[in-house]
């Protein structure tokens, strides 16, 4: 399931008293991506996905969590400096 909430926090925000509350039955081998606007206003969760899954298929899980994380982000900068880019 891929779930995304966007809020603008600020004075020109949203107010947190419009904050949606869900609950979720997290499982053993969950992933869950918690990012600012920087990430997800450049990658969906396909590209996501796309750089950690094959992570994944390495070893089971994922040791080395910043490492990916910063995969992550570099791709996302990329994305910033050409949306058009499609490169994974």
């Amino acid at each position: 399931m891929t779930s995304y909430v966007y809020f603008q926090i600020g004075p020109q925000g949203d107010s947190p008293t419009l904050a949606i509350e869900n609950k979720h039955e997290v499982k053993h081998n969950d992933i869950i991506v918690v990012a600012s606007d920087g990430l997800f206003d450049n990658m969906d969760g396909r590209q996501i996905g796309g750089i950690i899954l094959p992570v994944l298929e390495k070893s089971d899980d994922i040791d080395d969590v910043a490492s990916v994380a910063e995969m992550i982000a570099k791709q996302a900068f990329k994305f910033s400096l050409n949306p058009y880019c499609e490169e994974i």
